[in-house]
């Protein structure tokens, strides 16, 4: 397929974040290419598609952790990783894209927690609450509570099992107040009986109606969570719709192709 989906346009929605035509290669790979892509408010888009076909990079251009070789992304109509100079467009500093970066958070396949800090310090040192003392304490042991994790405050990383690290990790995420999470593949580093914990919470977050997007083959959890799926193939968005259309009924080949080997995959 030639020409990626625009993905997401509705008129009636308030989009969060914009995303036009981006193209990201590294070296000869093109790992995107010409993606547009619209994030309502309180929308649940779940990213589907095999390993490899850009979900991951995608996330990473959208959290402003790389920058696209051509495109332009938009949060609340501000454009993120570039200022405009009298009428010219250059690569924000990276002062600036980080305090862009602070509204959006991100959830991490491997966690990410600092093993030399107790989990209620991992959580008070995000950006939002860092640096303010008895209030980002409260904070952080409102969010563990909110995770399920309120007795593990002074626990060290190490000592919590997959599960339970990656429930800091969201709660981590939730400190800086964001307006969209994004969701790099929060299962795929976990023990299968360790999945539902962190599934769980993340279901709750999405009833609560923050505006979340997940890289994820947890098809199921798509299909009852999810506004709307993407399933990506060779960096460019082939199927687009509600989760009964792409995951129930899909039109494309390539789709119905994966959908088939997730299944019997499953069913081993």
């Amino acid at each position: 397929m030639s020409e990626s989906i625009h993905a997401g346009d509705n008129a009636t929605a308030v989009p969060v974040m914009r995303a036009r035509h981006l193209q990201k290669r590294y070296a000869d790979n093109v790992v995107l290419e010409h993606v547009d892509l619209d994030i309502a408010e309180g929308e649940v888009l779940c990213l589907i598609g095999p390993s490899g076909s850009g979900k991951s990079t995608l996330l990473r251009l959208l959290a402003t952790l790389e920058r696209p070789d051509s495109g332009m992304i938009f949060f609340h109509n501000e454009a993120l990783g570039v200022v405009n100079r009298n009428g010219k467009l250059f690569h924000a500093t990276e002062r600036v894209t980080r305090q862009q970066r602070n509204r959006i958070g991100f959830v991490f396949q491997q966690f990410n927690l600092f093993p030399h800090l107790t989990v209620l310090q991992n959580i008070t040192l995000a950006p939002g609450i860092q640096g303010q003392s008895a209030v980002a304490e409260d904070k952080a042991r409102t969010l563990l509570a909110r995770v399920g994790l309120e007795h593990k405050a002074d626990a060290w990383p190490l000592s919590l099992s997959g599960g339970q690290q990656q429930r800091v990790a969201i709660a981590r995420a939730l400190a800086r107040d964001p307006q969209l999470i994004l969701f790099d593949e929060p299962t795929s580093a976990l023990d299968p009986e360790l999945v539902n914990e962190v599934l769980a919470v993340m279901t709750d977050l999405a009833a609560s109606g923050i505006t979340m997007v997940v890289a994820t083959h947890e098809m199921q959890f798509a299909r009852r969570v999810a506004s709307h799926v993407a399933f990506l193939d060779k960096g460019h968005i082939v199927e687009y719709g509600t989760p009964q259309q792409v995951i129930d009924n899909p039109i494309q080949p390539r789709t119905r192709s994966f959908l088939q080997q997730i299944q019997s995959l499953s069913s081993e």
